[in-house]
């Protein structure tokens, strides 16, 4: 009887029922071409029927190589853009796209020397975005304190008034400045929220134009009060800056502060052997 070889052997040809149980496994190491047909054989035995579908699995696909974290973060923002956060970088940690340095022990105290120093520079432009809206909620509210304060004394009676940024003196400028710090706050809340560049770009710039608007309003609301003293025999007339205008000052100066840290180009920390 002649023996048929593997190669042989057509699709149609495993419509046959007769062919056998070892004819099948033989096959079956030979032509990964006809595994389907030979599952389906009616001689084709259980042991064969399982090996088929084991081989007939998927491979894995391969692992993505581990990278250092700096690389990681970098990635991540380019795909997505937004910066990562904790659980979304302790994850890729925790799965191995991160790679885990091991370092000497010797090394342990520069080691948190370093991670100090990385801190320390990191951590204006990382808190800078939240302090922007904090900021302009501070500037809101200044505007309902007292710009200045003016008193008068005639004859041992004495008459204060208190002069406000919407006063029609103001000539609107308390509005103006209600309506920019309130953007201000709406675009600081947006960006933390959304944690996207453009977002807080946006959010920065409008803190700076801002800032800068509100510290020259206050700049010349105390040049042209400051706080002064007029005697005319008995009559008197002192002013005085209010500590609205106090406080929108420094406001203003860290508005513009906070929102130049936030567009400022973030330095890569270098990475150096440790000592």
């Amino acid at each position: 009887m002649t023996v048929r070889e593997p190669a042989s052997y057509t699709l149609a040809d495993m419509a046959d029922a007769s062919i056998g149980a070892a004819t099948l496994a033989e096959l079956a190491g030979a032509r990964d071409d006809l595994w389907p047909a030979i599952s389906q054989h009616p001689n084709c035995y259980p042991a064969l029927a399982e090996w088929i579908a084991q081989q007939s699995e998927p491979a894995p696909a391969p692992k993505a190589a581990a990278m250092s974290s700096e690389a990681w973060a970098a990635q991540f923002q380019g795909n997505n853009g937004r910066e990562a956060t904790m659980s979304e970088y302790q994850n890729a940690l925790a799965t191995g796209e991160i790679i885990q340095e091991a370092q000497p022990a010797e090394g342990a105290v520069a080691q948190i020397a370093n991670a100090a120093r990385t801190a320390q520079r990191g951590g204006w432009q990382m808190w800078a975005p939240f302090a922007i809206p904090v900021l302009a909620f501070m500037g809101f509210i200044s505007l309902f304190l007292p710009a200045a304060s003016a008193s008068a004394s005639i004859f041992g009676n004495r008459i204060s008034q208190k002069v406000s940024f919407f006063g029609e003196d103001a000539e609107g400028v308390g509005v103006m400045l209600l309506v920019f710090m309130l953007a201000v706050l709406a675009l600081g809340v947006t960006s933390i929220v959304k944690n996207v560049q453009w977002a807080k770009l946006a959010a920065a710039i409008a803190g700076i134009v801002v800032g800068l608007v509100s510290l020259i309003v206050t700049i010349s609301l105390m040049a042209n009060m400051g706080d002064s003293s007029s005697n005319f025999g008995a009559f008197s007339v002192n002013t005085s800056v209010g500590s609205g205008t106090v406080m929108l000052s420094i406001v203003s100066i860290l508005l513009v502060v906070a929102s130049l840290i936030t567009v400022l180009p973030k330095k890569a920390a270098a990475q150096h052997p440790v000592q």
